[in-house]
């Protein structure tokens, strides 16, 4: 999900800069938000890997919904069932060939 992927990012610049005024001022509470904001950013990247891994199933378990009702074969008579005389001439028939 590329929201989350660049929220991901943004978050690890802040982190950067974050971690970088902290060393320039000295400070150590500014490193503990530097830090928290490098975790928010590896959850970010974490839940759009979630993310795309089930629309991924989501769309393999569900072909149908991606195909066009115009793509569908249209709906073909189904043939009339065959009496018990002609199968049983049809094994004779097979039988013969062997």
């Amino acid at each position: 999900m590329p929201a989350l992927i660049m929220a991901a990012y943004v978050a690890f610049g802040f982190s950067a800069i974050g971690l970088l005024t902290a060393i320039s001022l000295e400070s150590v509470v500014m490193i503990v938000g530097a830090v928290q904001l490098c975790a928010v950013a590896v959850f970010f990247l974490g839940m759009s890997r979630i993310v795309e891994l089930l629309s991924d199933i989501r769309s393999a378990l569900s072909p149908a919904a991606t195909t066009s009702p115009a793509e569908s074969p249209p709906n073909l008579p189904s043939p009339l069932p065959r009496s018990a005389t002609e199968i049983a001439a049809d094994i004779e028939r097979m039988r013969s060939r062997t």
